[in-house]
């Protein structure tokens, strides 16, 4: 599998996932999930960790 940086869209991919994490983190002070919001919300996450995983995307350390 060609090294992240070589692969098109990747960077960009990253930075919008890092934007979303903080725009979903401000939103969520605000906000009260019900049961399935939440269970929604961990499915999302799951879903774009495998694809991290696919990618070979390394962990930044985040926001």
């Amino acid at each position: 599998m060609p090294q992240t940086t070589e692969v098109p869209g990747a960077e960009a991919l990253q930075q919008h996932v890092v934007q979303d994490e903080a725009d979903f983190r401000a939103a969520l002070a605000e906000y009260v999930f019900s049961e399935e919001e939440t269970a929604n919300v961990k499915q999302r996450i799951d879903t774009a960790a495998a694809l991290y995983r696919s990618l070979e995307v390394k962990e930044t350390g985040g926001v």
